[in-house]
């Protein structure tokens, strides 16, 4: 039969967006003349792609066997586990730092059985320290292994919808070592976001292998409730799997599937919203912040075409993402950045479903910090753990296409090799930021100077160094850029007090009291001045007050006793 033009305009048109056999019935032509058609206009590797593909779709889909798929792809397996270790090996060593302090190297309750059984990440780190006590290898290999996990995990994913071999490795590859990760791989306390990332990737490819596996289906839902127990963000699933089986799926919508994921999603949310009061409470008494709603015509354009500034040129990486004030050039910039992203989005969805999809996972996966509340950080790296596989997977297919479509099927492989090896060097070279408080802290502020509490563990670097005047300047540089930071106003009145300049110390505690009522270790540091002064009943009162905060602190209980007895050795 010949083809008539509109016939071949509607081939063109639509021959990526439509199975073989659907398009003959959609332009009343057979599946032979649309094969001869494309073999005339294609290149011959290009029509062998295609060919391929459709007789791949023509089969009944194998049930997947890991034993098989291990076989296979052994070489693969093993090359991203190599990479995965070359990146982050350097960091294993590397002391703890900023949170890693109070939640394990200063803890107290780390060893007792109540902290352990509070948390997932608690108990990782109870039965970290009953192993290793505390050394800091035990904690941060985790980290390692799970992103580990994640990884493979995403591999074998990929692997499954794309039945193809190059594209999962590209994404996995890329996943495995962009520096944007390191925040939550080699930072101790970025435990969460590996751990949860890597259980909602499993509870994902359990879900979609349970068509052939009903058992898998209900493993599919315990390891999604166990994510949303180490993470509130894994609330997103059921968004991704409503997104999957739109994309991917060859029927229905499937509700009784779905059913379970969104009741678990449900109960997790309005618990989250139970808690925002005690979220609130901790940004205002530990981080001195006034949460406020925030204009998502700004925070979601600003934060969406950050993560992919860095992900896409990761130089500016840092802990506090602090110099967000956009003005109305930057603006106009990130929002015709963030429009052309959501264009690419629609015309993904209409031509390329497989690329849309994993765009639109991007989005969704960092949705939880998306909310105009003010409740979160507007861009955190550790935020864009998932959403980072979405883009890696999105440019994997996109390379992928070009390496089945052109000539240059060597030289593409090596680019993407280059790739790599220049991602994981920037990791290996950020692990050591990493390394310890002052090797973090140096590193944070050459990339954000305007962060209050940066300049104020910068103060403490210098108070370990000795360089009391410099610490000096980076407390009140902290204070100047946040006047109502009672941290560093009890930290540079440390520092006066060790500098002899006792009057100063007492007015910059008096201020930390007035704006934190609640830092008892203020009221500790005055009764030492008074008792240092002879101004014995006047240390007593403060001692109080410290214990009225702080009641079971055996320094605090150790210190009233001694000024008790001066009390009375002095009637």
């Amino acid at each position: 039969m010949h083809l008539t033009t509109k016939q071949k305009f509607a081939i063109k048109r639509s021959i990526r967006a439509m199975p073989l056999a659907a398009l003959a019935k959609h332009v009343d032509a057979s599946e032979e003349d649309i094969l001869d058609y494309l073999k005339k206009r294609w290149r011959p590797e290009k029509y062998a792609a295609f060919v391929a593909a459709r007789h791949a779709d023509d089969f009944p889909e194998e049930r997947f066997s890991l034993r098989q798929f291990v076989r296979k792809n052994i070489a693969a397996i093993a090359v991203l586990t190599a990479l995965v270790f070359v990146s982050y090996l350097n960091g294993l060593g590397n002391d703890f730092v900023s949170d890693d302090l109070g939640a394990i190297a200063n803890n107290k309750e780390l060893g007792t059985l109540r902290y352990a059984l509070a948390h997932p990440q608690h108990f990782l780190n109870a039965t970290a320290y009953a192993a290793c006590d505390m050394a800091p290898q035990c904690f941060r290999i985790r980290n390692i292994f799970f992103h580990l996990g994640a990884v493979l995990t995403a591999f074998a994913l990929l692997s499954v919808l794309w039945r193809r071999k190059d594209a999962p490795f590209f994404a996995a590859a890329l996943f495995a070592v962009h520096p944007l990760l390191t925040e939550s791989v080699t930072w101790i306390s970025g435990l969460p976001y590996v751990f949860y990332g890597f259980l909602l990737l499993l509870s994902f490819l359990l879900y979609i292998l349970s068509r052939d596996n009903r058992r898998l289906f209900f493993f599919s839902i315990v390891v999604f409730a166990l994510a949303l127990f180490v993470s509130e963000k894994a609330i997103v699933l059921p968004l991704i799997l409503f997104l999957y089986e739109i994309v991917y799926g060859k029927n229905a919508l499937p509700w009784k599937r779905l059913i379970p994921y969104i009741g678990l999603g449900a109960i997790r949310g309005i618990l989250l919203l139970a808690n925002i009061g005690e979220r609130v409470r901790s940004l205002e008494q530990d981080y001195y912040q006034q949460p406020d709603i925030s204009n998502p015509l700004v925070q979601i354009p600003f934060a969406l075409t950050k993560y992919l500034e860095l992900m896409l040129w990761p130089a500016g990486l840092t802990l506090y993402h602090t110099e967000l004030s956009v003005g109305q050039g930057e603006y106009v910039f990130r929002l015709v950045l963030f429009l052309l992203f959501i264009s690419v989005l629609i015309y993904a969805y209409k031509k390329h479903k497989d690329i849309f999809f994993w765009l639109a996972f991007f989005v969704i996966t960092l949705l939880p910090t998306l909310l105009p509340l003010g409740v979160a950080w507007v861009v955190a790296e550790r935020y864009a753990y998932l959403g980072t596989l979405g883009v890696m997977a999105g440019a994997a297919l996109i390379v992928a296409r070009l390496h089945a479509h052109t000539r240059l099927t060597l030289a593409i492989p090596i680019v993407i090799a280059l790739i790599v090896i220049a991602l994981s060097a920037r990791t290996i070279i950020r692990n050591a930021d990493w390394s310890t408080q002052d090797s973090l802290w140096f590193a944070t502020a050459e990339v954000s100077p305007e962060g209050h509490v940066i300049h104020n563990n910068l103060g403490d670097v210098y108070v370990r160094r000795g360089d009391l005047d410099t610490a000096v300047k980076e407390f009140l540089t902290a204070i100047e850029i946040k006047p109502s930071y009672a941290d560093a106003h009890h930290n540079v009145a440390n520092v006066y007090n060790e500098m002899g300049r006792t009057d100063d110390a007492l007015a910059h505690y008096r201020t930390a009291l007035e704006l934190n009522p609640r830092l008892w270790q203020s009221h500790q540091n005055i009764a030492r001045i008074y008792f240092d002064a002879g101004r014995i009943e006047e240390a007593r009162e403060e001692i109080k007050k410290a214990l009225d905060i702080n009641p079971r602190d055996e320094n605090l209980l150790q210190n009233l006793n001694v000024i008790t007895e001066r009390l009375q050795n002095s009637l």
